[in-house]
């Protein structure tokens, strides 16, 4: 099964969701109460919803709107801290990251977390929580170390030409590591490259095969692994139970 473990979809881009192929699965973010209830509303079973509030909303939204998704999701994110693309003040961003910490831990829900530009402070937050945590397109020289010392998992971004993205993919463990997009949006902002739905699975397939040249294993081999990492992540969600039987 070929795995997009994060990713944003457009209600355009889901209009076309009959061009992907059958044997994919994404992990689709939600970061609002519209999004959360369209999502949930498909019943796709390709789709499984991801719920959290982004840095970039701490400022425009409360985690109440996302109550009532809280234990439908399956998993909590994005969520974290940005001081890079964002002008949400950090005391407040820091604040909605702890609280919905908090509210994955009491869960027992993995998070999936953004730590863009302050991936130090974020480390330090985290080493209080035991959740399995999940850091997407890890993208910082530095600090990789203590995010490998938590056991993280790790997607690896959509552009491998980054030496800081390769890191992580050569040295992440193959039982915490997974792929992801961050949306076709966001591989053209990364790459250049302007990608169709009907293209994306073709450019997923690409990535595997160059995260298992740089690992030396077959393609094959790690999308095996990723099927059992996402498991393992996701713990006991009941879709992700569906979709491996």
């Amino acid at each position: 099964m070929l795995i997009d473990a994060h990713t944003h979809l457009t209600p355009q881009q889901v209009r076309h969701k009959d061009l992907l192929p059958e044997n994919m699965l994404l992990l689709v973010n939600t970061a609002t109460a519209q999004e959360a209830q369209w999502l949930f509303g498909m019943r796709e079973p390709r789709f499984v919803p991801t719920v959290g509030l982004h840095p970039w909303e701490a400022g425009r939204h409360g985690l109440e709107e996302l109550a009532p998704f809280w234990e439908r999701c399956a998993a909590i994110g994005e969520i974290g801290l940005d001081s890079m693309w964002c002008d949400v003040p950090a005391a407040r961003q820091e604040e909605v990251f702890c609280r919905q910490l908090d509210l994955a831990q009491r869960l027992q829900k993995p998070v999936i977390l953004h730590v863009k530009g302050c991936e130090q402070r974020a480390a330090h937050l985290l080493s209080c929580f035991s959740m399995p945590k999940l850091v997407h397109w890890y993208s910082s020289p530095d600090h990789l170390d203590e995010y490998l010392a938590m056991d993280c998992y790790f997607t690896v971004g959509p552009h491998l030409e980054d030496e800081a993205v390769r890191q992580v993919a050569l040295r992440a463990p193959l039982s915490r590591l997974l792929l992801e997009t961050d949306g076709l949006d966001a591989i053209a902002w990364a790459t250049g490259r302007h990608i169709s739905m009907k293209e994306y699975a073709g450019f997923l397939r690409e990535q595997l095969k160059r995260v298992a040249a740089l690992r030396g294993i077959a393609p094959h081999e790690l999308e095996r692994q990723m099927e059992h990492t996402l498991c393992t992540f996701l713990g006991s969600a009941p879709v992700i139970r569906r979709t491996f039987a």
